[in-house]
């Protein structure tokens, strides 16, 4: 079982959000009964709520067919933002501070070791997160906050030590080959200099004239070219495209919190499919900020900048004011979300755990720093038990629905793929029905359910499971091409046509759509010759 889940996001994200709930209903209960106060500053909670409520907002208007499809995403948002509020009030104390930043350093030292082992056998740098992009990511916010961490600690061998294991952090980095990584590691050192050297008053007019800089050296011809190669063929300036006629179009409110994906393919320029590596299925916008728009709109963007800039704000100024060599770590904090947001200006790491949870995390640590204000409660014990039991249902809703049932989908998902990967098509068939008992809204099982009825020579089954990944993803890349093959192979070339036609329409340069028109037109001359 355990290779099955071991490359799954979904397994890490799972345990982070059922540690949430739980550390959630835990601070709620000595909140409410047992005389617990939180502490936090309610300008940063007023972005946090407002940027939460405009996500669930846009979820809200997206249509009742793709609400399911895109729940487990806006759900995410919810579980980062507790996970946020939980980690601000427990990293007040000086002993969980250094617990979490201790296991955090040594998970990227794990991380670090098993991808050297990868690399070393000629495989690929990916670590247990799947994607060189999502390691370097991880690492790009890591490497400040260790650096912030190793000078908080009194010990000049604690110095040494954090040297070493930060260059073995860099190492690993640079195998990645991440680009975006090393912009967010660009961005992070500049933030380190400007904040701890910076005078007070200046840092602004420093960023801004950096800003300037750094956009007039891109327009040298040298360094003009260097960056169209390093783009040239990518799949991403034809993402950036068709994401911000998407955003054009909405932008305001956006198409709903999770519905990306769903909406994308509509607005997709041709360009796409010539690329180097086009897949039928564009998840994410490899922006983050163009991603926010075209879900979240002008609103979720506003709130979510609002958020980051006021929390640099708050910190720089809690920096300056604070003497303990424990102001490092917050520095470590700062630069490191610094770094992370400047590394997915071209790419998505923030919408996987592996990043998002660690970005969410050192939020809640640099709100814990600037934290003075205290929330009491006030109601009776009525009241109170009431909006606990009201929370504790909620935290089940969301473990069990957007946490338990998709990872357990997934589980069969992948048995059922390596059933198919060995030619067991009905075992494989078998094994999907029970995933789709368990989540029926991912549309990659029923595109691979679809093969494998065609497989086992099951016509009508297999274009019914077309049929579902058209109703929950109207333009996935291949879907149409796929289910006018299977309508020729049953004989339903009427259909097939049609299929065919709109399948030109998502993707004009798919020369086998062409030819199985070809293939159509011959079978129904026989067919008319033979009559």
């Amino acid at each position: 079982m355990c290779h099955l889940l071991f490359d799954s996001y979904l397994i890490k994200y799972l345990i982070v959000q059922t540690v949430t709930a739980f550390l959630s209903v835990f601070l709620c209960f000595k909140y409410l009964f047992a005389g617990k106060r939180l502490r936090i500053n309610p300008v940063i909670l007023v972005f946090i709520s407002a940027y939460v409520l405009v996500n669930i907002f846009s979820w809200f208007l997206i249509p009742s067919i793709y609400k399911f499809p895109s729940m487990w995403t806006m759900s995410t948002v919810v579980v980062y933002a507790l996970w946020c509020m939980v980690v601000s009030q427990y990293a007040r104390g000086q002993k969980y501070q250094n617990a979490m930043l201790f296991v955090w350093v040594a998970a990227a030292i794990l991380e670090c070791t098993i991808t050297i082992m990868q690399v070393a056998h000629g495989d690929r740098a990916l670590g247990t997160l799947g994607n060189e992009n999502f390691l370097a990511g991880f690492l790009g916010l890591t490497i400040p906050v260790s650096v912030g961490y190793f000078l908080s600690i009194k010990k000049r061998i604690m110095y040494y030590t954090g040297g070493v294991i930060v260059s073995l952090f860099l190492v690993v980095l640079y195998m990645t080959h991440s680009r975006g990584a090393w912009i967010g590691i660009c961005a992070s050192t500049a933030s380190v200099l400007i904040i701890t050297f910076g005078k007070i008053g200046k840092r602004v007019t420093i960023v801004l004239s950096l800003g300037v800089i750094v956009l007039a050296l891109l327009f040298l011809p040298y360094l003009f070219n260097f960056v169209a190669v390093q783009f040239g063929g990518d799949v991403r300036p034809a993402i950036w495209e068709g994401t911000l006629y998407m955003i054009l179009e909405k932008p305001l409110i956006g198409w709903g919190k999770g519905a990306y994906f769903i909406f994308y393919p509509k607005f997709r320029v041709q360009e796409y499919w010539s690329t180097k590596c086009p897949t039928d299925l564009t998840v994410h916008a490899h922006n983050e900020y163009l991603q926010i728009l075209a879900e979240t709109g002008v609103a979720g963007l506003v709130m979510f900048a609002g958020l980051v800039i006021l929390l640099i704000k708050y910190g720089v100024r809690k920096f300056d004011n604070l003497k303990a060599r424990r102001r490092y770590i917050l520095l470590g904090m700062i630069c490191g979300i610094i770094g992370l947001l400047a590394h997915n200006v071209v790419c998505n790491n923030l919408q996987m755990p592996s990043s998002a949870v660690f970005l969410w995390c050192a939020i809640g640590v640099v709100i814990s720093y600037i934290s003075t204000k205290v929330l009491r409660w006030r109601s009776d014990g009525l009241k109170a038990r009431l909006f606990f039991l009201a929370f504790v249902s909620l935290m089940v809703i969301i473990v069990w629905h957007t946490g338990i049932k998709p990872t357990v989908e997934q589980y069969l998902f992948k048995k059922g793929w390596n059933y198919r990967a060995d030619g067991n098509y009905a075992k494989a068939i078998e094994i999907y029905s029970q995933a789709e008992a368990w989540y029926p809204w991912d549309v990659e099982l029923h595109y691979r359910a679809a093969y494998a009825y065609t497989m086992n020579d099951e016509y009508d089954r297999a274009i019914k499971e077309y049929h579902d990944v058209i109703r929950l993803a109207p333009l996935y890349g291949s879907v149409h091409r796929n289910l006018g093959i299977v309508y020729m192979k049953n004989g339903e070339y009427k259909n097939a046509k049609v299929a065919f036609v709109t399948a030109l329409r998502v993707n004009e340069k798919d020369v086998s759509v062409n030819a199985n028109l070809s293939k159509m037109k011959g079978a129904e001359k026989n067919i008319k010759e033979t009559e």
